[in-house]
């Protein structure tokens, strides 16, 4: 089943304004979706008000512009359905306050779900004090394209550096992540590679975008004449892209290199870089921690681990372009942990599964189920 009440789709919030214009998009995005997905729209059973949710649905919504100060009245209407809510909290780092404040109340029938246990955080547990247990352990999977397609000795003995990295605005959204981390970035490793790009050269060869320079949003004034707002509209719509980070193919240039790294995020969250390179042949260099941890990852051999700071991560690539042989077996070794433990349709399966015990346990009190893709049966 699809839940479709095409009140939100994906674009600015200049095409949301407008009752007629938003469903129109909303149900042109979710034509779109069927199409590249290959999916027959006409196969799905569309529910279009929460009434029609029954306590055995599982609902599955995303944190960010549904439950913040973005989201719209009606997914609110939502999670006070009778239906099971699992909720990713993709970017949640952004207006986390109001997610927190908007999810609290269907605190009995709502699961969180991360490519980590951010419950382990203390961030979140700062902004989560209502939330009981973990997060759901849902791991980020390659798409099929990621491929090893050259021999580890013909790629270059350095490392490649991929993600993007955005300097946060000076807003009331962003302050509740700036104020606790003392940061305006999620991820300051990849601004210190970023801003030193040039002299790593040779040792790290950075492909990391720098978002604020690259996505550059206009402001529609509503004040202004009615063709400038249009284009400025425009322009936001077709323009404002990060066309850096999407010029060169990533497989490619992935098989350049023996290793790679995607650093992570300030509160404890990959990149899904590091599942991409994985997939390509690369030797990983992570922060050895839970969001590794839980998914059987183990420094030195599936990945190569560091401390997180530039001059102990350049130590580390140092050591391991002397001991190449080194380097290959790790590479070899986390290719097959994700050829084998990530793969789309074994994921599917096991989240299907465990969405079933997550229905059958529902009457013993707020949902939890353990995810399948632990590594280890106690925490």
């Amino acid at each position: 089943m699809v839940y479709l009440d095409l009140e939100q789709h994906s674009f600015p919030e200049q095409l949301q304004r407008s009752k007629t214009v938003r469903r129109t998009v909303s149900l042109c995005e979710f034509l779109a979706w069927c199409r590249l997905n290959h999916l027959d729209p006409r196969s799905f059973d569309l529910l279009h008000r929460p009434e029609q949710l029954a306590p055995t649905d599982v609902l599955f919504l995303f944190s960010r512009s549904t439950l913040d100060e973005n989201g719209p009245s009606s997914f609110r209407t939502l999670l006070a359905s009778s239906a099971l809510k699992l909720v990713h909290l993709t970017h949640y780092m952004l207006g986390t306050p109001a997610i927190s404040r908007n999810a609290e109340p269907a605190a009995a029938s709502l699961l969180f779900t991360a490519e980590a246990d951010l419950s382990r955080g203390a961030y979140f547990r700062h902004h989560f004090p209502w939330y009981q247990g973990s997060v759901y352990l849902l791991p980020f999977i390659p798409q099929q394209r990621f491929q090893a397609k050259r021999p580890f000795a013909e790629r270059k003995a350095c490392c490649l550096a991929t993600g993007t990295y955005e300097l946060l605005a000076d807003t009331e959204r962003n302050h509740p992540f700036i104020d606790y981390f003392g940061q305006r970035t999620f991820h300051p490793l990849r601004k210190a590679i970023y801003e030193d790009r040039d002299k790593l050269r040779g040792l790290i060869d950075s492909s990391i975008s720098f978002y604020n320079q690259e996505v550059r949003y206009q402001e529609i004034d509503r004040k202004e004449p009615y063709l400038r707002r249009r284009l400025k509209l425009l322009h936001n719509l077709f323009g404002a892209k990060q066309k850096g980070y999407f010029s060169f193919d990533l497989v490619e240039r992935y098989n350049q290199y023996q290793m790679f790294l995607a650093p992570e995020e300030l509160n404890h969250l990959p990149g899904i870089g590091f599942v991409e390179g994985m997939a390509c042949g690369c030797a990983y260099l992570g922060v050895p921690g839970p969001m590794y941890a839980d998914l059987g990852l183990q420094p030195g051999k599936h990945y190569l681990g560091h401390d997180g700071s530039l001059d102990h991560l350049l130590e580390v690539i140092a050591w391991h372009r002397e001991h190449p042989e080194v380097t290959e077996r790790v590479a070899a070794a986390g290719r097959a942990f994700v050829s084998e433990r990530l793969d789309g349709r074994r994921t599917l399966a096991l989240l299907l599964e465990d969405l079933e015990g997550l229905v059958r346990a529902r009457a013993a009190g707020p949902p939890r189920v353990r995810s399948s893709f632990l590594a280890d049966p106690v925490r």
